[in-house]
């Protein structure tokens, strides 16, 4: 809705994909993968002159992917133990901003990550100091172009 509705004031298209952005197993992301809609959506990240993106931390009490019920509280911490500290579109990445090389970056439904850091623009938000690690990180990663965020998380910024 919001995308929607967005890309309606600043006169532009926008293509929904309508399926989960983590899915348990491979076989079925190979499967949804062949889908000619999912396709198509991904396709036309091709050639994406903007990206709006939200950030979110890893911590499992944070995890927007924990949230939706894309990862269990058990999945969610053992990634942090690996270093992940935040994500974007799904894909976590360390205190660097490094993608991890974890199975559950692998099982995203969505644009490529390396596609995603060529778009020209990448707007990221985040609001709420537990996403100021993951914020930080997507920065020294490179992650973005532009960020909006709250006084909070820029307030932690200012500070280092």
């Amino acid at each position: 809705e919001l995308a929607r509705e967005f890309s309606k004031r600043i006169n532009a298209a926008y293509y929904p994909l309508m399926c989960p952005v983590l899915v348990k197993q491979m076989k079925v992301k190979k499967v949804l993968l062949e889908e000619p809609w999912i396709r198509d959506a991904l396709h036309r990240t091709e050639s994406l002159d903007a990206a709006f993106v939200g950030i979110s931390s890893n911590a499992p009490e944070a995890s927007a992917l924990v949230r939706a019920g894309f990862l269990s509280l058990q999945e969610a911490r053992e990634l942090q133990e690996a270093g992940a500290v935040g994500h974007i579109c799904g894909y976590s990445y360390d205190a660097s901003g490094n993608l991890l090389d974890q199975p559950v970056n692998h099982r995203i439904i969505g644009i490529n990550f390396d596609k995603f850091l060529a778009i020209p623009q990448r707007v990221g938000a985040a609001c709420g100091i537990q996403k100021a690690e993951a914020v930080l990180s997507a920065l020294r990663g490179k992650h973005l172009t532009t960020l909006i965020t709250d006084e909070a998380i820029a307030e932690y910024l200012v500070g280092i």
